[in-house]
């Protein structure tokens, strides 16, 4: 009986671990193409690098971008001159020469 169990219990270990390599198998050997579906990270050292040189690169251009943008406002506030100030101060009448 105890002979029974253990015989049972190692076959359906078998069975669970051949399942796991068959699934794992299937995986490692499906066609790599440029568009993956991303499944939690990077697998390797060489994807990650590859990931961090693209987040690299578009950081670069973003920068790039907000420079130019930020360089063509100023050139814009430069040029446009200031409008004069709208103060105009009061001059009491000079018609009453005994005030004064």
């Amino acid at each position: 009986m105890k002979g029974a169990r253990i015989t049972a219990e190692l076959a359906t270990q078998l069975a669970e671990d051949n399942t796991t390599l068959l699934r794992h198998k299937a995986h490692r050997d499906t066609r790599i193409t440029k568009r993956q579906i991303n499944l939690g990270g990077p697998l390797t050292a060489g994807d990650a690098n590859r990931i961090i040189r693209a987040r690299e690169s578009k950081e670069q251009v973003q920068e790039e971008k907000r420079l130019k943008k930020r360089s063509s406002k100023q050139l814009t506030t430069e040029d446009t001159p200031t409008p004069a100030p709208r103060f105009i101060p009061w001059i009491p009448p000079m018609d009453d020469v005994s005030t004064i």
